[in-house]
């Protein structure tokens, strides 16, 4: 994991804007538990394009994960708002429900 965040930040060193390795190291940050750090990559992706739908998602998982279901459900909710199809956020959404025993 550790070579794949390496190669994404060089990406990023040749071009800060490419969404893809952006949300890539928001997933392998989460991933290593880095939340806050990830926050920060998803946040850049939708500021570059508010209606990606998987940065939407990828926030929603570190909002799960640390416990903030409120900000959790905003976000799958928004993901589910641009792209019903994507099947995650909705994923997401029921594990909430679940432990919130709703």
């Amino acid at each position: 994991m550790d070579e794949a965040i390496k190669w994404h930040k060089v990406c990023l060193d040749v071009n800060p804007n490419y969404i893809s390795s952006l949300n890539a190291l928001g997933t392998l940050l989460a991933g290593k538990e880095h939340y806050d750090e990830a926050i920060q990559y998803f946040s850049k992706c939708i500021e570059i394009n508010p209606d990606y739908d998987f940065a939407y998602n990828g926030l929603g998982n570190v909002y799960y994960h640390t416990g903030k279901y409120d900000e959790a459900i905003t976000n799958f909710t928004k993901c589910i708002e641009i792209n019903p199809k994507n099947g995650a956020p909705y994923n997401g959404l029921s594990n909430i429900y679940s432990k919130k025993g709703d």
